[in-house]
């Protein structure tokens, strides 16, 4: 017996990808966290930790899997500061994924409701 809601055969990534995302993310002036001492990844993942802080800077806030990154910005619409927002650095954005950043962020590419108005 599945989850109440849950539908298997039902896609479970929007069609934005995590690049995308980033770059919305930069357009719309929102930046990545530092942080006072660069992140050291555990053996297992360095390497995905590397070619994070080489993509984003050697003291960006980066998970300690390298998997993530944390921006900070300033919401489009509300115009209040927004601190710790997590981004995923690969594969597609899920559809969850979106409703959050939107809800973060106020970005309207990443309205996974276009046709419905946003108050």
């Amino acid at each position: 017996m599945g989850k109440r809601g849950y539908k298997p055969f039902e896609k479970q990534s929007s069609p934005i990808s995590n690049t995308r995302v980033i770059a919305l993310m930069a357009e719309y002036n929102f930046a990545v966290q530092t942080l006072p001492e660069p992140v050291i990844g555990k053996r297992s993942v360095h390497r995905a930790v590397e070619d994070a802080k080489r993509l984003l800077g050697e003291f960006a806030h980066v998970s300690a899997s390298g998997e993530s990154a944390f921006f900070k910005g300033t919401h489009v619409t509300g115009k209040n500061p927004v601190t710790d927002i997590r981004v995923k650095l690969s594969n597609m954005l899920g559809i969850g994924e979106r409703e959050a950043l939107f809800e973060l962020t106020g970005i309207p590419e990443l309205n996974p409701y276009p046709e419905r108005r946003v108050a």
